[in-house]
């Protein structure tokens, strides 16, 4: 069974400078932790170096198993 999902990104006109967002330094709570997943590795690649570049810690997966691997390790790195 195959699912798709569709993600939209808004850009800036191209006369028109986008507004900066603030840096993670700047605003600690605009950063946030995010899992990436997606079958496609440049997709994921693409998505997490963005995401990467406004201050987010990303993981990435390349499909649902995977997800849940990192979900785990995540979940055992927190609680100590």
């Amino acid at each position: 069974m195959n699912h798709s999902i569709s993600l939209s990104i808004l850009m800036a006109p191209k006369h028109r400078q986008p507004a900066a967002m603030p840096a993670a330094e700047e605003n600690p709570a605009a950063a946030g932790r995010v899992l990436v997943v997606d079958d496609d590795a440049g997709s994921r690649s693409l998505l997490a170096e963005w995401l990467s570049a406004y201050g987010h810690q990303v993981t990435t997966a390349a499909d649902g198993p995977e997800a849940l691997l990192a979900v785990e390790r995540e979940s055992r790195c927190a609680s100590g």
